[in-house]
């Protein structure tokens, strides 16, 4: 749990691009965002979480401190501050115990120094912990206009330099960050549940068995036609994705695999969910997960009489 939650109050002033400036222009070169300050960045209020001071956020990284091993400790790693300027943002603390698993991997240490693009970037956690253990450039997109602001009030809070260091596009998937690629890690952990059709549009739903947002990336990485990034992975770059077992791991490992790419797990861990709670989501979820299960789309196991414990996994796409 976060232990340290700082208020800040922010004056409100414009905060995104007006529509003639075009998708994307907060954090861009040339941009609205390049030449806004921090204040410029929130509406009333907004919630600072001290990722260093927290815990078990600070222990994660302290042993991904003690893994690596390749340099002293980047200072900058255990002061890193995310920014939540609104309460659609999603954070979700629970995926931090993987943070340090992931940047500690071979696949990801190796190319610190080089470029990094996290896509959905949400709160912006894995763009600014790259940026935080070394990497050069990063670029963070996402649908959600309100993700854009926090991450890139987040960036400024803890002093990166934009456009240089970093930006922030909003725009769908890997589209709005076609400028700055190819990039050396592609990082991905998009709306991932399975559900039936009232749960599409859910920031949680990933389509009927969870694959949707994967394949659409992974046609958008392997297609000229559908992107215009051909070269959105640098010569031996990788992605890596996190995905639950309440999505049909098994098919988008397969794509991966179909469209060149070496995958293989680099971090695991469980989590648990009530029925109540899932249904909560969406009436009918519950029985879509049976049916999914069913199918060999979907992997969990009944705990006590109304939980549900199910696996959330970190893979390594390795390019061609």
């Amino acid at each position: 749990m976060v232990e340290r939650i700082i208020r800040l109050s922010i004056p409100a002033r414009r905060l995104y691009p007006e529509p003639n400036e075009g998708v994307g222009a907060v954090g861009g070169a040339g941009g609205e965002g390049d030449r806004a300050t921090f204040s410029d960045l929130a509406a009333q209020t907004a919630t600072v979480i001290d990722m260093g001071a927290d815990r078990p956020v600070a222990d994660v990284y302290k042993d991904y401190l003690t893994r690596l091993a390749l340099k002293p400790p980047p200072p900058t790693l255990l002061k890193i501050k995310l920014c939540i300027t609104h309460d659609s943002v999603h954070y979700d603390e629970s995926n931090n115990p993987l943070v340090g698993q992931v940047f500690a991997d071979d696949a990801v240490r190796w190319k610190i120094g080089g470029r990094f693009l996290d896509v959905g970037c949400g709160s912006g956690l894995w763009g600014l912990t790259a940026l935080g253990c070394g990497f050069s450039f990063v670029a963070m997109t996402d649908v959600c206009e309100e993700s854009v602001s926090s991450s890139l009030a987040s960036a400024k809070l803890n002093q990166w330099q934009i456009p240089q260091q970093c930006v922030v596009k909003t725009g769908s998937l890997l589209k709005p960050a076609r400028e700055y690629a190819p990039f050396d890690v592609i990082f991905f952990n998009p709306p991932q549940t399975g559900g039936p059709p009232a749960f599409y549009g859910h920031h949680k739903c990933g389509g009927a068995d969870g694959s949707r947002f994967y394949l659409e990336m992974l046609s958008e990485i392997v297609s000229d036609s559908s992107c215009g990034l051909p070269n959105s992975l640098s010569a031996n770059g990788c992605i890596i994705y996190l995905q639950i077992s309440l999505s049909n791991i098994a098919k988008v490992k397969s794509a991966f695999e179909q469209a060149g790419f070496t995958v293989r797990e680099v971090a695991r861990q469980q989590r648990e969910l009530s029925i109540k709670d899932m249904e909560a989501l969406c009436p009918g979820l519950w029985q879509h997960q049976i049916r999914l299960r069913d199918e060999g789309a979907s992997t969990f196991e009944m705990h006590q009489s109304d939980k549900v414990t199910y696996t959330q996994h970190a893979f390594c796409a390795q390019s061609p």
